[in-house]
Parts: structure tokens; sequence; C-alpha cells
């Protein structure tokens, strides 16, 4: 709510879209695509519907759902502001009226769905889901998924093995192009691949991003992966450019939002803080049994100390933006990181990628009352 500037519960709803407008509306100053030009340059928005927690038998549980938005209001607020949103939808596969629910959204534009299973209750491996996925096939639909593990829409419901990466093959197989939010950059899973050995939900993805069967189905959106939580996989998302050519962008505002999250001094140092700490280790567990006397930490070596993901020149500009705009902060933020040879996220990582349905909202039903 902080994130979103509202002050309240009451009234909430009113106060976050309020907010969302305004970030649209002044994403970019005009003059920096053209000197002449006054004004803001707005960018498009993707909002996210939230399907509810079901049972398997198909019956809705209002105690395990932390969320609920429905695809008619993330759809009318497109209507009405047509130049800043674009809606995704939000369909458990387990309700009765899945299938009909599928289509009445790609009757109103929808293209892609959004599932976070840890949250709602959805295991993406299920037989049940299959004419989910032959319908969403059918539609050109291709699926938004949190994998990794979940700690924020977590108060009623959560369930993190549900986020396993390995979980997706099933749609995959089916032909569902799939979107892993966030390229499970957080969290712990069974690799069922080999006898269930606890390996990262990160590791996980990048296997599936590797196996040619898949290339062309699964992508990966890198929202969230500045987050001080997901650092050391970052690292590791950035050196992995054989996969960058099927990531996309996302914010997850309001994550970007909340300065607890997302720290640029963490992205300045992270790198240099994970040296120094190696360096100990080798110190202290190699050589310290053959020293007689303790050598202590501040005479480490630092010269093969390298810079962070940004500099500091970087941190102080994306802070400045970050009290004027946090989602013009984020895209920023991800535009600016860098791996440890220099390696960065691509252009093309930012704008629609030609592989996945266009993010359309046009049909004969949207500007109709919803």
């Amino acid at each position: 709510m902080a994130a979103a500037q509202s002050p309240d519960m009451e009234g909430g709803d009113l106060q976050y879209i309020s907010r969302l407008i305004r970030l649209a509306r002044h994403f970019v100053p005009a003059a920096v695509f053209d000197p002449t030009r006054s004004g803001y340059r707005s960018g498009t928005l993707c909002l996210l519907a939230f399907d509810k927690f079901y049972e398997k038998n198909g019956s809705p549980d209002r105690n395990k759902t932390t969320m609920y938005i429905p695809n008619e209001y993330a759809v009318q607020i497109a209507v009405e502001f047509p130049d800043l949103f674009v809606p995704f939808g939000s369909v458990n596969p387990y309700r009765h009226d899945a299938i009909q629910e599928l289509e009445k959204c790609a009757q109103l534009g929808v293209t892609i769905i959004k599932w976070l299973p840890n949250s709602m209750g959805i295991d993406p491996s299920d037989e049940q889901c299959v004419p989910f996925y032959m319908k969403m096939n059918e539609l050109g639909m291709a699926l938004l998924v949190h994998i990794g593990e979940e700690h924020a829409v977590n108060a009623a419901y959560i369930n993190n093995r549900l986020g396993n990466p390995l979980l997706l093959r099933r749609a995959l197989d089916c032909g569902v192009k799939v979107i892993g939010a966030h390229c499970a950059t957080e969290g712990m899973s069974a690799d069922l691949d080999n006898g269930g050995v606890t390996v990262s939900c990160f590791s996980l993805f990048l296997r599936l991003m590797r196996e040619d069967k898949y290339k062309g189905l699964l992508f990966g959106d890198i929202s969230a992966t500045c987050g001080f939580k997901r650092l050391p996989y970052l690292k590791q998302l950035l050196q992995a450019t054989d996969i960058h050519d099927r990531l996309v962008y996302g914010s997850d505002y309001p994550v970007p939002a909340i300065n607890l999250v997302v720290h640029t001094s963490k992205l300045l140092r992270y790198s240099i803080h994970h040296t120094i700490f190696y360096q100990a280790y080798i110190v202290h567990t190699v050589l310290q049994p053959f020293l007689t006397l303790p050598l202590p930490l501040l005479t480490l070596p630092l010269s093969s100390t390298r810079q962070g993901f940004i500099t500091q020149e970087e941190a102080s500009v994306l802070n400045e933006l970050y009290n004027y705009n946090p989602l013009l902060f984020d895209f920023a933020c991800k535009r600016l990181v860098r791996g440890p040879s220099g390696e960065k996220f691509p252009p093309q990582v930012f704008k629609a990628h030609p592989l996945l349905p266009p993010f359309r909202h046009e049909s004969k039903l949207l500007g109709s009352p919803v």
C-alpha cells in the first residue's frame, strides 16, 4: 500500500490505479527522444488479473485465497485507458468453468494468462490441466507463470513445491508458450530428473531453457531479478548469454517501489562483498590450520575484487529516478546492470518478443461496458 501511495485500505483500489496512471503518463520526458518536444512519453503497462484458489474438485476456497483480481476488472481499466494499459487474464484450471473463462478472456482480447501456482494451489504438471493447455493453444494464448519460491502472496495459502520449474514440462509438451516469471531466481526445489535431490530453482530453469525441444516455447521474464535476495542468480542470468534471446522485461510492480527489496547500494557492492567473503573462506579454512598465529581478516588482498552490477555514478542517478518514478527506476536499473565480464541484457529484452502473442486488447467487446 505504501509503495502505491495508498494511505489506507478504504478506497485503496482507486488510489492504486491513480498512482499507476501517473507513473505511466510521466514515464519518460519527450525531450529525451526529440529536444523540441515538451511533456512526457507514456509507457504501456500490463495489468495482471489474479484468480482465486480452487480445489481440484472445482470449488473455490475463500479461506485459501490471499488475493483476487477479476479478469473483468483488469479489462475494464484497460478499456478506460487503452493508451496506458493492456490486460492479462488469470484463470485457475481447476475451476468448473475454466475453459469457458478462457474463451471469454480471448473474446476480450486477452492473450496472456497469469498463474502463481504456489498461492493458487495449481500443479502445472497435473494431467487435469491438459484440456486447459489444449484450449490455450487453440486460442493462441501464452502462460505467464511464477516459478521459484514465493514469499509475497502467501497470507492465506502457500506451497512452494508448486513453484518447481520442472513442473512446466507438461504445458510445454502440450505446445503452450510459457513465460517463467522472475526466471526462478529465488528458492530451492527437488530435481525431479535426478532422484529429487534439492537444487536451486534457477538451475532447473536454465536446464529447461537449454533443452532444444523447448526453444521457441519457453521464455523468462526478468521481473524482480534486481531484488537483493536474487542477486546471486542475477549474476548468473547476465552470464547466461545463450538464453538472452528468450528473455522479456517485467517490472513486478509494486515491488520495485518497495525500497526494502531493491537496494542500489547492494547492486553497487554485492560482488565486492562476495569476493571478500570468498577470500576469507580460503584463508581461514585452507591456510589457517598450517599457521601458528591467527591471520586477521584486514590483511586480505583486495586487488582481485571487481565492481558490482552498477557504478557509483549509476547508483546516484538511479536513486534520483526512484524518487521520481519507481517504474522508470526499475526499467533503467535492468538496462544498466552488468555481469562480471560486462554482460548486459540486450535491447531486444525490453521490446515485444516476436515469438510471443502480441499483448493486444483489441476486440469487438473493448470499448463497451464489461
